[in-house]
Formats: structure tokens, C-alpha cells, sequence
């Protein structure tokens, strides 16, 4: 019989068996990068542990990691290119893991050949943001990236998230290869190394969501690529292309549906000129500064739908080329159109129908559009505040706009500025909200136009507003100017421009340097103007040749500046002595060369001022103006070191002051001459020659000689006799008494000499008279002496 024990039996659990890859297998090649591995399941199997490496045992990419209980693994980091990765993947339960697993290898692909990656090709050696052997690439920060990058060396990046920099054993010329998750190419022109980018050569498939500054700044990039980049999702290709020098891509199959934004595309692309209408733009909201300097293009547009756009400013600024028809567009959603054709030198298409209604900003539209010369009195421009540099250089332009609703536009600076062939009515605009017609007319030859109806009473600057406008001389005395604080150049070489203006408010006037300067037929009256604000008046009237007006009424009592005021205003000739001068700093040149002026200066303050170099210079003053200017001018507590201009002026009497202001302040007075003209001999007024019964105790007066600051006074009582005044210098007087009474019954002799520093009068004349008797007050019995000789009548 058996025992019990030989029924018995005891059970072994073994660990589960091995598996096997199944995605990618075995000997795989050209397996992509961001691969998923998988393998097949283990019935019973609690979990797998799974090991990766470069090389067989060397599990460098992952090392026994548990990875649960899963068949499918997404590594973190995309797998090394072109390389052999080893797998091995050990299933396991309670009991243990599998023994006896085999390792298995695949083969990744070389991305660099893969036509869904992403290429291009740089020369690190270009000017760049990094070093001469080094490469940036960008990303933007709107994104989130996930990529690998093959620098072309043999050496890649994998799992990049955010901005790399790669070092190169040399110098030269590399083609990179991006794949994976690299939504947006990106280049800063101030930080990155755009200009080192030579070509795009492969788009892949990237599913791109912006191409925002993609190749902003590669001057040097050429356009190879052959397939299409998927712009699906890009709503944004602003600067895309900007400073693309050498960028001439045929990119017309885009698909650019989705985009809204294409400002600044491509701005100064100097050599971009391919075709662009089949592009789908009814998306796009916003074409500002799109083809700004992109001097060669000039592609027919014609045909997209711009419905969208609310702003076109700068769209075709300085595209030297462009003149294709666009007067199709519908441009009814369009607020901005500055400077849309400002310096588009050729553009001269028909646009008079677009509907601007939504416009507010016209500012530099058509600025140095130098052949534009179509009509535009059909737009709607009610809502328009700008219309600063409108015309602006627009050498060509001579259409009607007299029709325009002007009522909104606050800014009119510049308009027609240098718009020599304009010249059209403007007489029916409504322009009482502008604040601006600084240079509105400035070098617009041609115009001469009637603006005396204009409401200009908002307007604060008036400065340049016809300098140069040779033409005009049209009546503006109704305008009402009580706003304006700026006349600045106002008429400056405005040379045919005479008509009053002495009814103008200018209280409110601070500026009126160059005002009249070349003015050269201006002389009208503007002694009513009120002045209390004026603060400069340098170079008002200089080369004002005909003007010859008075001032003598205007408040200066705050003039800072009044160099070269009547510089060459070869007529002017008026008083200005009564002129509140204290506050005035620089007087230099004031008069030189102002021919005709002749005028005593002596009352002026010049306490403050600074500079009066050639402030007198050829001139016409006297010398008796001049003398007695020097002389008030001396007793002034003066700025000390000062150099005053006096070029052909001559002084005489004011020598000693004239000395004293050099002595006592330190001054230099340039180009005047000592030169005293002998003076003219005088006439004794009383008594006369021959006269008699002359009282004793006389006053004797005689004319002023102009030239003479002093007389020498002889007085005898014999011809030629000195005997009661010798040569007596009495001062600059025309009246003298006798220090004591003259001898009675006395035939007196007397010669006044008129003199000064330089010289004394020749020639002079001795007079005589006769003197009475000394009689007393004699009663009716008194005795009468009688001169001898004396007829007695009894008459």
C-alpha cells in the first residue's frame, strides 16, 4: 500500500514570457524620430519595464524604467537622428520579470533629408547678432515649441523649447533641418541673426500658426522652396518679409484665407516684384506700411477684396514703381489712409470713386507722389481730421477740391506744401475747427487763390504758411487771427505778397521771426497791431526791400530776439526810439545793411542784451544820431565784453562816451571812424547885426549848428577885440548871459565859433551892435544923458 504522502503534489509559478517589438520592428529603418514604441501583450503580465539606448547595453536614453502596464510608449524627447536605437522591453508579474529577453534595434531617419522638415540654409559669417561661427535661432514667445534641430554639422538638438544657439567648428555655409513642433519661424532684426539667413529651402509639413517677423531683416534670403507651406491657422504675417532685400519669391498660391494682419509684409523688400492676385485677402484687416519700400514692385492688385481693411497707412509709402490700377477696391471700411502714397513717385491711377467716408487720417497721403494728378472732388471726406502733408511735394497735382467737406479736419499743415502746379479755388471750405496751417502753402508757386472768406479764428499756427508762395497776393485782412500764436515765415519770400493787414488781432502772437523777410514787394501799414505777447522778431523784415512803414506804436516790452530784424530792408527808415528794448538778449545785425536807416537809438534799455555784433553796420545813421546814441547808451550799466558793429558809420562829439563804454564794460566797437565835419558858422538871433540902443545887461542867442557840440563866444568893443570875452567856450549852448554888463554907449563886437571834437567852423562872421546909455530912472525934472551922436526928435 501506498503512503499518503504519494498522492501529494506542490505547483511553481513562473514569471511571465518575454514579448517583442511590434511598431517599430526589428531591423526597422528610416523610422521617424518622434516615433512611439510599441509591443505586443503579455497575457498575465502586471507591468513592463523598458529599456533605450544608442548602443546595444547602453541604455542612455532610458534605464529600467517601469513604464506600467502599457504597450505604447511616447518618449519624452524625440529620438536621435540617423542613429541605431536599441530596445528592450521585460514584462513582469508577482512572480518576478521575464528572464531572457531579447534586445532589438530599429534605425531612425536622417531628418535632414525628410521632406517634412523644415529647412534652411544660413552662412554664419554674414553680419549677425552672434559670432562669425555661430547660429541664433528664434522662436516667439506667443507659442509654445516643442522641436529638433539638425545644425547641418553632423551635431543636433532635440526636444528644443525656446530660443538656441549652436557653435560651429568653422565658418561657412550650413543647411539646418527643423522638425517637430515649431509653430512660427521668428526673427528679431535687433537681436537675431536674420542677415545671416541665405534661403528658405523647404516649408515641410509644419502646420504653421504665425508668421509674424519670420525673416524680418534677411536682407541676403533667397526664396528655393517648392512646396507649399500649410497657412491654414496664420492670421498674422506682419513684417514677414520686411527688410528682405533680396527676397523675390513667386508666392502667389498661397493660401492666406485666414489672415488678418499684413502690415509692414513687405516693407523695404527692395527687390520683391511677383504677381499677387490670386491671393484671397477679404480676411485681412489690416494693410499698413504692406509694400512700403518696396521700391521694385509693382504687380497688378486690382482684383482683390480689400473690404476688410480699416487701415492702408504707409500700404505703398515710397514703393517707387507702383502704378497699377486700384480704383476697383472697396475701401469703404477704411479709417486710415496716411501717408498711403506718400512718396510713390509714379502712382497716377484713377481713385476719385473709392468711398473714403470712414476716413479720418488723409495726413501725407499723397506727399512726394511727384506724378499723381487725378481727380478726388467726388470723395467724401467729412470725417477726416488730418489732412496735414496732404499734397505735400505733390509736383504734379492741380485737380478741383473746392467740393470737400472740410468741416472735421483740425490739421491742414503742409497740405500743398511745395505743390508748385496747384492752384485752385479753396474759397468754399469750411475750415473754422483747424488749429494747424503752419506751411499750408509753403513753396506752392502757383497759387493765388481768394481765402478772404475763410473762419480761420481756431487757428494757433500760422508759421511758413506762405513762405515761399510766390505767386500769392490775394486779400486776408478779414481773417480773424486772435488765436494765432505763431507767425513765424508767415510771408517769408512770399516776393509778390502786398496787401493790408493792419486790421489783424495778432494779441495773441508770441512769434513773428522771419515774417516779412524777402518780402521784397510787402510795405503795407501795421502800426495797430497789438503786440503784448510778441517775443521774437529775428529776421521779420530783413531783405524786405520796399517796406518803409512805422512801428513806432508796437508793445516790445517782451522781445527776446530781435537779430537781423531789418537786415537788408534796404527802404526802412522810421522811429523805433520809443521801443521798450529791456527785454531784448540779441540785437546782433538788427540793421545791417539797411541803407536808408537813420534814426536816434539812445532811449533803448540794453541792460540785457547780450550781442550787438553788427547790429549798426551799414547803415545810413548821422553822425549826430550816432553820437547821440553812444552818449545816452554810455550812462546804461551795459553787459560787459560785448563787440557792436558800426561798419561806415562816423562819430564825432561822442568820443569820450564812445571811449568810456569800451574803457568801463569792455566793449569792442568794430568799423566806425572818428570824422568831425567842420561845422557851419551860426547866426546871432539876437541881437541882429547893426542892431542899436542894445540894454547892457543882454542875452545873447544864435542858432544850433547841427555838427557843433560846443561855440567859442568873442566879445570886444573895438573890431576884432577881445576885451570883454576871449575865445570863450560856452558849451553845447545857443544862449549866453555876460558876466557883467556890457559898457553903455558902446559899439560891441561879437564872433561865435562853432566847434567840435574834431574840428572848428572857418570863416564866421564878427556882428556888431550898439548899446544904450546907463541912465537912470529919471524923474520929470531929471537930467537925460545922451550917447554922443545920438538924433534927438520931437516926434
Amino acid at each position: 500500500m501506498k503512503s499518503s504522502d504519494e498522492n501529494k503534489f506542490s505547483s511553481l509559478t513562473l514569471p511571465p514570457s518575454c514579448t517583442n517589438l511590434i511598431g517599430p520592428m526589428d531591423e526597422d529603418i528610416e523610422i521617424s524620430v518622434d516615433t512611439d514604441i510599441s509591443w505586443s501583450l503579455v497575457p498575465g503580465a502586471d507591468g513592463y519595464i523598458l529599456n533605450i539606448g544608442t548602443a546595444s547595453g547602453l541604455y542612455n536614453l532610458l534605464n529600467g524604467s517601469d513604464v506600467g502596464n502599457i504597450t505604447t510608449y511616447d518618449p519624452v524627447m524625440n529620438l536621435p537622428s540617423n542613429s541605431m536605437i536599441y530596445v528592450s522591453v521585460i514584462p513582469y508579474d508577482s512572480s518576478g520579470n521575464a528572464i531572457g529577453c531579447t534586445e532589438e534595434h530599429f534605425t531612425t531617419e536622417y531628418w535632414a533629408d525628410d521632406p517634412e522638415t523644415f529647412k534652411l540654409t544660413y552662412k554664419t559669417d554674414l553680419p549677425g547678432n552672434t559670432t562669425n561661427n555661430q547660429l541664433l535661432i528664434q522662436t516667439n514667445n506667443d507659442f509654445s515649441y516643442d522641436y529638433s534641430i539638425d545644425w547641418g554639422d553632423g551635431q543636433t538638438n532635440t526636444n528644443v523649447t525656446t530660443d538656441i544657439i549652436h557653435t560651429y567648428a568653422n565658418p561657412g555655409t550650413y543647411t539646418i533641418s527643423i522638425i517637430g513642433d515649431f509653430p512660427a519661424p521668428f526673427n528679431d532684426i535687433f537681436s537675431g541673426d536674420g542677415n545671416k539667413l541665405l534661403s528658405i529651402d523647404q516649408w515641410g509639413n509644419q502646420n504653421w500658426k504665425s508668421m509674424e517677423r519670420a525673416f524680418n531683416g534677411a536682407g541676403f534670403m533667397k526664396y528655393n522652396a517648392v512646396d507649399l507651406p500649410d497657412l491654414s491657422n496664420v492670421s498674422n504675417m506682419s513684417y514677414m518679409f520686411n527688410y528682405c532685400n533680396d527676397f523675390n519669391g513667386n508666392i502667389n498660391s498661397w493660401n492666406v484665407t485666414s489672415v488678418t494682419d499684413m502690415q509692414h509684409m513687405f516693407s523695404a523688400a527692395a527687390n520683391f516684384n511677383q504677381p499677387l492676385d490670386n491671393w484671397d485677402v477679404s480676411s485681412v484687416t489690416n494693410m499698413g506700411s504692406m509694400f512700403n519700400a518696396a521700391n521694385s514692385f509693382n504687380q497688378p492688385l486690382n482684383s482683390w477684396d480689400v473690404s476688410s481693411v480699416t487701415t492702408m497707412i504707409s500700404m505703398f509709402r515710397n514703393a517707387l514703381n507702383f502704378n497699377q490700377p486700384i480704383g476697383n477696391w472697396d475701401v469703404s471700411s477704411v479709417s486710415n489712409m496716411r501717408a498711403m502714397f506718400s512718396n510713390a513717385e509714379n502712382f497716377n491711377q484713377p481713385i476719385g470713386n473709392w468711398d473714403v467716408s470712414l476716413v479720418s487720417d488723409m495726413g501725407y497721403m499723397f506727399s512726394n507722389a511727384e506724378n499723381f494728378n487725378q481727380p478726388l472732388d467726388n470723395w467724401d471726406v467729412s470725417l477726416v481730421s488730418d489732412m496735414g502733408f496732404m499734397f505735400n511735394r505733390a509736383n504734379s497735382f492741380n485737380q478741383p477740391i473746392n467740393s470737400w467737406n472740410v468741416t472735421s479736419v483740425t490739421d491742414m499743415q503742409y497740405m500743398f506744401a511745395n505743390a508748385p502746379n496747384f492752384d485752385q479755388p479753396l474759397d468754399n471750405w469750411d475750415v473754422s475747427s483747424v488749429t494747424n496751417m503752419g506751411s499750408m502753402f509753403n513753396g506752392a508757386n502757383s497759387f493765388n487763390q481768394p481765402l478772404n472768406s475763410w473762419d480761420v479764428s481756431s487757428v494757433t499756427r500760422m508759421d511758413f504758411m506762405f513762405y515761399r508762395a510766390l505767386s500769392f497776393n490775394e486779400p486776408i485782412d478779414n481773417w480773424d487771427v486772435s488765436s494765432v500764436t505763431n507767425m513765424g515765415s508767415m510771408f517769408n519770400a512770399a516776393n509778390s505778397f502786398n496787401q493790408p493787414l493792419n486790421s489783424w488781432d495778432v494779441s495773441s502772437v508770441s512769434r513773428m521771426n522771419y515774417m516779412f523777410n524777402g518780402a521784397t514787394n510787402f510795405d503795407q501799414p501795421l502800426n495797430s497791431w497789438n503786440t503784448a505777447a510778441l517775443k521774437n522778431t529775428s529776421f521779420m523784415f530783413r531783405g524786405a526791400i520796399s517796406f518803409n512803414q512805422a512801428l513806432d506804436n508796437w508793445d516790445f516790452s517782451l522781445v527776446g530776439a530781435t537779430n537781423y530784424m531789418f537786415s537788408d530792408a534796404l527802404s526802412f527808415n522810421q522811429p523805433l526810439n520809443g521801443w521798450n528794448t529791456s527785454s531784448v538778449v540779441n540785437m546782433s545785425n538788427m540793421f545791417s545793411g539797411a541803407i536808408s536807416f537813420n534814426q536816434y537809438l539812445g532811449d533803448w534799455d540794453l541792460t540785457n542784451t547780450v550781442d550787438v555784433s553788427g547790429m549798426l553796420d551799414n547803415t545810413a545813421m548821422s553822425v549826430t544820431y550816432y553820437d547821440n546814441t553812444l552818449i545816452a547808451w554810455s550812462g546804461q550799466i551795459l553787459e560787459a565784453g560785448l563787440n557792436l558793429g558800426a561798419n561806415g558809420l562816423q562819430f564825432c562829439f561822442s568820443s569820450d562816451e564812445r571811449q568810456s563804454i569800451m574803457n568801463d564794460f569792455g566793449w569792442t566797437i568794430t568799423g566806425d571812424i572818428f570824422n568831425c565835419p567842420i561845422p557851419d558858422c551860426t547866426a546871432i538871433t539876437n541881437p541882429l547885426d547893426g542892431d542899436s540902443n542894445i540894454p547892457l545887461d543882454i542875452t545873447l542867442t544864435w542858432d544850433s549848428v547841427k555838427e557843433a557840440n560846443g561855440y567859442y563866444l568873442t566879445v570886444g568893443s573895438s573890431p576884432g577885440g577881445t576885451n570883454i570875452l576871449d575865445h570863450e567856450d560856452v558849451g553845447n549852448t545857443t544862449t549866453y548871459d555876460l558876466p557883467s554888463d556890457l559898457p553903455p554907449c558902446s559899439t560891441i563886437y561879437v564872433t561865435i565859433t562853432p566847434f567840435n571834437p574834431g574840428s572848428t567852423a572857418i570863416g564866421c562872421t564878427e556882428v556888431s551892435f550898439s548899446t544904450i546909455s546907463d541912465t537912470p530912472d529919471a524923474g520929470n525934472d531929471a537930467s537925460i544923458n545922451i550917447c554922443e551922436g545920438t538924433v534927438l526928435s520931437d516926434a
